[in-house]
């Protein structure tokens, strides 16, 4: 994998919110120089959203002796959102969380990983949350605190675990514009890092879709090494994942089934959370976000 000489980045775009340090944490490990770039930084808040009405997308460059790539970065919530006809270049690079089969028609624009919510209170203490995470100790079969975003799926979800009876606890916290849950509603969530380590002290980590099937906790639990238990994914795969993570079906037919089955069977889900864990250091890090980014564009001159 070549490396750039350096990596001009808009440090201060206000599109890129939390995905701000991200990327550029993974560069830094890889040793390559990180600059800021106050000409990327304008393009995005002055052109990009109030011009050209795209939101959540801005590019960094990779600079070469022979050549700059830019890259086009679109972390936009919904997959139907994107600036790829507006923005894109010839020869540029266009990475979209999120995407799927709608954006396979786009030459040369590829699928790229969420995050973490906050990495900043999230990788200080992930050796921490890595090591209760193996210790055997759990408080929990699986946890159901979950936003009303993606309310049928999850509504379901909390029902059929209050139903069976597991170690829980399960509720749906608000979110406008959803009609009257079935299932308990409470408007209060746990601070981060102590909902992280109750992940961490949970047997399967619960991931279902919210705003898009790849979510912020997806990244955390398997972050931690936790077996992570999401849907039968509908965005394209950066890498195919053998026994990286429990999927059921989206109708949630076999949720009950998938879940007895991996609480029973203790060694298939743990190894299930180290392969995860592995899944998420090669492709969802930071540093496997910049490796992977530096690969394609190797691949795709």
């Amino acid at each position: 994998m070549r490396l750039p000489k350096k990596v001009l980045w808009p440090t201060g775009a206000k599109e890129l919110c939390g995905w701000r340090d991200y990327m550029p944490q993974g560069f830094k490990e890889l040793g390559i120089p990180l600059e800021g770039c106050e000409r990327l930084q304008r393009d995005a808040d002055e052109r990009v959203w109030p011009v050209e009405g795209v939101r959540g997308v801005t590019s960094f460059e990779l600079v070469f002796e022979e050549k700059i790539q830019r890259i086009w970065y679109d972390i936009g919530c919904f997959p139907r959102h994107h600036g790829y006809e507006r923005l894109m270049g010839e020869h540029d690079l266009y990475f979209k969380i999120r995407m799927d089969q709608r954006h396979v028609k786009y030459p040369r624009m590829f699928p790229i990983a969420n995050r973490v919510t906050r990495p900043e209170r999230c990788f200080p203490i992930l050796p921490q949350l890595r090591k209760a995470s193996r210790n055997g100790k759990y408080v929990y079969d699986i946890l159901a605190i979950l936003r009303m975003t993606e309310y049928v799926i999850r509504s379901e979800a909390i029902r059929l675990v209050l139903k069976h009876g597991w170690k829980t606890e399960a509720w749906l916290t608000p979110h406008k514009r959803r009609p009257e849950p079935t299932v308990p509603l409470r408007a209060f969530k746990f601070e981060y890092e102590d909902y992280l380590m109750k992940q961490a002290h949970t047997k399967i980590g619960l991931a279902l879709p919210g705003v898009g099937d790849m979510t912020f906790r997806q990244m955390e639990i398997m972050a931690m090494g936790r077996p992570c238990l999401i849907t039968t994914p509908t965005t394209i795969a950066i890498a195919e994942g053998k026994d990286c993570w429990i999927e059921c079906k989206r109708d949630m037919s076999d949720f009950v089934e998938k879940v007895s089955y991996y609480l029973e069977h203790e060694e298939e889900r743990e190894a299930i959370g180290r392969n995860g864990q592995a899944f998420w250091e090669r492709y969802y890090s930071p540093k496997g976000q910049a490796e992977y980014v530096l690969r394609v564009a190797e691949e795709n001159p």
